[in-house]
């Protein structure tokens, strides 16, 4: 039974409404502004009735003063003054709705009845309201830290294990694919290989960006990934906000992909020219033994006592100095390239901002 507070100094007024409503709600009185203000310091009505006229703080005072400690309980103005004047004052101080002296007791029922479910309506909308944010909020956060946990992804599978993370906690089942270097690469969250989740990935490669098809399914192709939802909420509104989750979703995960391509392929190419470079390193070195090899032998084939004739040594000299050049070039070459390559992978090994 809901309870409503009356708030007047009129004992006769108060024995009336009393009589009146007791039956249909649980009653208290009280006799001032000041009186109700100390009342709901302790207490909760459903439903003020509020006199106007009153020794002390008029009702008007009183209502303001009740909004201004937050109560948000509808207040239904009862009074002898009913101008239109009076019911403006009644609005702009709070009140909900406004009734004259002697209120016949049909009207005066049905005016709070309907005040009543006005106010617990607005209330489950309040709170559905709430709800709502607090879960957009909870979802905001959920996409914002999947956008950190990408920072640490250096492969593909620690991606799509990231990825299936954040989709189990929408409560989504999904499959996708990730499309780099011309090769397609397939995950599932249950990690249980599906052909028909194959083959449906694959197809979608020039799909629209967003489709839907089958009853809770959709789809979402981005450049480089298709993320497969397999059971979409049907709600239209949900699935509308789930959407957009889902896009902020794609977003990173293109980033995040880009981020891993470039990784590896500076990874690759750096390997390659390390490769490189001991090669270059090695035939530099076997060079350089050939040539001491064969200026060995030279000289062994001269005998003792005779000296080189100066053409003769102009040519080793010239020989010698141009294999050390050559050398000495193709091996900072290949430390230049080293370097400059190392300090790139460098760059992308750094901690990253957080968001």
């Amino acid at each position: 039974m809901n309870k409503i507070l009356i708030v007047d100094d009129d004992d006769f007024a108060l024995e009336y409404q009393v009589n009146t409503l007791s039956n249909y709600f649980d009653v208290e009185t009280v006799a001032s502004g000041e009186l109700a203000l100390s009342y709901l310091e302790k207490h909760q009505p459903d439903l003020i009735v509020m006199d106007i006229q009153m020794p002390g703080i008029s009702g008007y005072e009183a209502t303001y003063l009740i909004r201004q400690a937050g109560h948000q309980m509808p207040i239904l103005f009862l009074s002898n003054l009913c101008s239109i004047e009076e019911r403006l004052k009644a609005y702009d101080s709070g009140g909900n709705d406004f009734i004259a002296k002697p209120a016949e007791p049909t009207e005066l029922i049905k005016k709070i009845n309907t005040l009543l479910s006005y106010a617990q309506q607005s209330s489950n909308d309040a709170e559905d309201i709430a709800i709502q944010a607090l879960s957009d909020i909870a979802s905001l956060g959920t996409i914002i830290q999947f956008y950190k946990q990408t920072q640490q992804c250096r492969t593909y599978s620690q991606l799509a294990s990231a990825i299936f993370e954040t989709t189990r906690s929408f409560g989504l089942r999904t499959s996708l694919v990730f499309r780099v270097n011309r090769e397609e690469i397939v995950f599932f969250d249950n990690k249980v290989f599906n052909n028909i989740d194959v083959s449906l990935l694959s197809s979608l490669k020039n799909a629209q960006r967003i489709m839907e098809f089958g009853s809770s399914r959709a789809a979402f192709n981005w450049q480089y990934c298709s993320l497969l939802i397999k059971n979409m909420p049907r709600n239209d509104s949900r699935s509308g906000v789930m959407k957009d989750y889902l896009a902020y979703l794609m977003d990173g995960i293109e980033s995040c992909i880009l981020r891993i391509k470039t990784e590896i392929s500076l990874g690759n190419t750096l390997d390659t020219y390390k490769n490189q470079n001991a090669v270059i390193k090695t035939g530099i070195v076997e060079i350089i033994e050939h040539l001491e090899t064969e200026l060995n032998q030279l000289f062994a084939s001269f005998e003792l006592g005779h000296e080189l004739s100066q053409q003769t040594e102009t040519q080793l000299l010239s020989l010698i100095t141009n294999a050390q050049n050559k050398a000495d070039t193709l091996m900072e070459a290949g430390y230049g390239i080293e370097s400059d390559l190392e300090e790139i992978l460098e760059q992308f090994n750094e901690p990253k901002h957080q968001l």
